[in-house]
């Protein structure tokens, strides 16, 4: 503002502005890629007992989800690394073939951490944002019960939204359901040796099967 009156300052009023595409930049962390130096990242965590663990990491493998009221694996969550502060949330479940079939819930107010607070927490891995969790099942309006979902692969949406004037940005996590047990088949017992065969046709055998005598003595199993 330039002043026209003698003895008068001028005056300037700086300000801040943007220029470009406001919703270019990811409001979450896409899986794959690590916070540094923290090395948060996001993805699906299951549960084995009270321990969180990752449904797909290179350390430990695949988990699926197996929802029968054991204490591990009986539901899935979204852990969220949050990169930008965001209006709204959405948590949906799809098909393979990515078609909806139920939507989880919304919440409002998703926040970032500053990366000095993940320096400072004590274990930086409990800071991500937790998305709702899904035990396998969905409501069903007609019968007033939450029925289980067939077997297979399915996909956990999140999307998330600056604004209501700024379009949803989806980030797609896929994991796999089997809450089929195995088929054992015993074989003859020769010479002290017990045969069987387990078939699975869903997740796969992470190890093999325990077995224990009448004791409760743990017994060798080989392949």
């Amino acid at each position: 503002l330039s002043s026209d009156t003698a003895g008068q300052p001028s005056l300037g009023v700086p300000f801040l502005g943007f220029a470009g595409d406001w919703n270019a930049e990811q409001i979450i962390l896409p899986p794959g890629e690590q916070l540094e130096p923290v090395g948060v990242e996001t993805g699906l965590i299951t549960y084995a007992g009270d321990q969180a663990v990752p449904v797909d990491s290179e350390e430990l493998g695949e988990f699926w989800l197996s929802p029968n009221g054991d204490g591990y694996m009986d539901s899935v969550a979204a852990n969220l690394v949050v990169m930008r502060n965001a209006s709204d949330v959405r948590y949906e479940i799809l098909a393979e073939d990515g078609s909806a079939i139920t939507t989880l819930g919304e919440e409002q107010g998703l926040f970032r951490y500053l990366l000095s607070d993940y320096t400072a927490a004590p274990d930086p891995a409990q800071l991500p944002w937790i998305g709702y969790a899904f035990d396998g099942t969905r409501y069903d309006p007609q019968t007033l019960e939450y029925p289980a979902l067939p077997d297979g692969r399915y996909t956990y949406r999140v999307s998330a939204r600056l604004s209501e004037d700024q379009p949803w940005q989806d980030l797609d996590l896929a994991f796999g359901l089997d809450a089929t047990a195995p088929v054992v088949e015993f074989g003859p017992l020769e010479g002290g040796l017990l045969t069987f065969t387990v078939t699975e046709e869903g997740s796969g055998l992470y190890d093999l099967p325990v077995a224990t005598d009448a004791a409760g003595n743990e017994l060798e199993v080989v392949e």
